[in-house]
C-alpha cells in the first residue's frame, strides 16, 4: 500500500518476490466490487494497471469505510478463490462459506450465492 490520506494504492501481483503486475486479478477484483456498490479505480494513471486506487471522500462515516473494506476483502477472497479453482462460476466451496457469510453480514449487501456448491 502507498498514498497520502484517504487516497491509497494496493498493488496487486502475480508473485510477490518477482512482483509480477496482476492487471486481470485487478479488473477481477474491481467488477467484484462494483457489482456490491463500491466503487474502485475511478481515475486510472498511465502504468498502473494492477493497482487498486481507493479514494474515498472526506465526508465518509467509520460505518461507510468498514463496510466498503468488507465489500473489498469479499472481492479479493471471492477472485483469488475462482483463479485458484477452489469456486466454480462464483459458488463458493464449503471452505469459504463462513468468510463469505461474515462479509455479508458486516456489509449487508447479499454475501454469498445461496445456491450449494457443486458436487
Amino acid at each position: 500500500m502507498r498514498g497520502r490520506g484517504l487516497f491509497q494504492g494496493v498493488e496487486l501481483v502475480t508473485d510477490r518476490t518477482t512482483k509480477a503486475p496482476a492487471a486481470a486479478y485487478r479488473e477481477a477484483v474491481t467488477a467484484a466490487c462494483f457489482e456490491r456498490g463500491l466503487h474502485l479505480n475511478i481515475v486510472q494513471f498511465p502504468g498502473s494497471g494492477s493497482i487498486l486506487h481507493l479514494a474515498p471522500p472526506l465526508t465518509a462515516t467509520d460505518p461507510e469505510l468498514d463496510s466498503a473494506l468488507s465489500i473489498l476483502d469479499h472481492a479479493l477472497t471471492i477472485r483469488r478463490a475462482e483463479q485458484a479453482g477452489r469456486m466454480t462460476a462464483g459458488v463458493p466451496r464449503p471452505e469459504q462459506r463462513a468468510h463469505l457469510a461474515r462479509c455479508s453480514d458486516a456489509t449487508g449487501a447479499g454475501g454469498a450465492p445461496a445456491a450449494a456448491p457443486p458436487e
